[in-house]
């Protein structure tokens, strides 16, 4: 168990296909394997795609040792069945859910999410985002989700509505993609159960 604003939070969410863990330093190689180093997968995100591990241990970093200060970062790892349909090495991590943002007072959370391409299309980020939610539900009492999506990115938009998020509102202040081109964001909410 680790601790996150002085709740316990579990070292595992287990889904009917996944296994939603804490992340570990030696998922550094996994991370930039699987999903950090391709540019398919930051195209849509405000960083590049990682040019070597030491850039992605970085992030690693920052997942496993920030988590007080507001955010919760799960690996998404798939279970035996996934791994074996899909030829993937077991107990890799092949993707990331977080909560990004959680206001304790108000009883917010932002969702952040990132996916290898080996796993996309197969509904795999709405299972972990439902598990990451309905957790949050119960452990932290959140009572309104949030998620933020450049325009154009047409499949995690499909996810978030899958999830029964609504586009709320679309920001247009200058936000930048990751080849520094300016990019509406689009605003995404659900009320917690």
């Amino acid at each position: 168990m680790r601790q996150f604003q002085h709740r316990i939070v579990p070292e595992q969410i287990v889904t009917k296909r996944l296994i939603l863990r804490a992340f570990c330093m030696e998922d550094e190689q996994a991370m930039f394997k699987n999903w950090t180093s391709d540019p398919q997968v930051a195209r849509f995100m405000a960083g590049k795609a990682h040019s070597s591990p030491a850039i992605t241990r970085g992030v690693l970093e920052s997942f496993c040792y920030h988590s007080s200060r507001g955010n919760l970062h799960w690996a998404i790892v798939p279970n035996r069945a996934l791994c074996d349909e899909n030829r993937l090495t077991a107990g890799e991590p092949m993707g990331s859910v977080s909560i990004v943002r959680f206001d304790s007072m108000r009883k917010e959370a932002e969702l952040g999410y990132a996916l290898s391409r080996v796993l996309w299309g197969q509904g795999i980020m709405p299972e972990a985002i439902e598990a990451v939610m309905e957790w949050a539900v119960s452990h932290l009492g959140v009572k309104q989700f949030s998620a933020q999506v450049f325009a154009g990115n047409e499949a995690s938009v499909r996810v978030l509505k899958k999830c029964g998020f609504s586009h709320t509102s679309t920001r247009q202040d200058g936000a930048c993609r990751n080849t520094g081109e300016p990019a509406d964001v689009l605003v995404f909410k659900k009320r917690g159960r």
